[in-house]
C-alpha cells in the first residue's frame, strides 16, 4: 500500500508498515502533519536505512525498512 500524507491512518497501520520512504524538502512550510498522527498510540520501532537519493534541488528520499528478525 502506498500512503502519502494521512498521518492518523499511517498511525493506525503502523504495525503493518514494513517500509517507509521519507521525502525531505529544503523548504520551511509551517507545522505540517505528523508522520504517524497525534492521537494514535504505537510501539517504538527501530528502522534500517536501506537506500537514499539526493536530487540536485536538495530534496532527499530516504528509504527505511523494518529490520529482519535475527
Amino acid at each position: 500500500m502506498w500512503l502519502c500524507g494521512g498521518g492518523e491512518l499511517a498511525g493506525l497501520l503502523h504495525p503493518e508498515i514494513d517500509r517507509l520512504i521519507v521525502k525531505l524538502s529544503p523548504i520551511t512550510i509551517g507545522a505540517g502533519i505528523p508522520l504517524l498522527g497525534r492521537t494514535t498510540g504505537f510501539d517504538v520501532r527501530q528502522w534500517e536505512l536501506t537506500a537514499h537519493t539526493v536530487l540536485p534541488s536538495g530534496v532527499l528520499f530516504l528509504t527505511y525498512d523494518r529490520p529482519s528478525a535475527a
